[in-house]
């Protein structure tokens, strides 16, 4: 409804003299109401459509963070769990025993 049609009916109602001044102002602010209220009615699509990606996008940006997050673990825990040192006496290798079965029990519930 708000097109040139719409702007070319409202001129010619403004240069028509017979016409009372009250009725062409309410009738122009009425017009202009419905070409907002159609303008703002087509953005709900778009906005669904932006609304949308942006979900998506937060999942896939969550999904990096947690593979970022289980990148650090593993590169942290690795060392621990790719030593090679087996002890020089009875006391070491009871330590790094202890601490073998910490890290099955807490990391892989062996």
């Amino acid at each position: 409804m708000c097109g040139p049609t719409t702007v070319s009916y409202m001129s010619m109602i403004l240069n028509c003299h017979y016409l009372h001044i009250p009725y062409m102002i309410s009738y122009i602010v009425h017009v202009t109401c419905i070409c907002f209220v159609g303008r703002f009615g087509s953005l709900s699509e778009p906005c669904n459509i932006r609304r949308e990606n942006l979900e998506d996008s937060l999942l896939l940006y969550t999904f990096y963070r947690d593979v970022d997050d289980e990148m650090l673990w593993i590169r942290e825990k690795r060392p621990i769990a790719a030593m090679t040192d087996l002890g020089t006496n009875l006391q070491t290798v009871q330590s790094l025993q202890k601490k073998h079965q910490v890290i099955n029990k807490k990391y892989f519930r062996l």
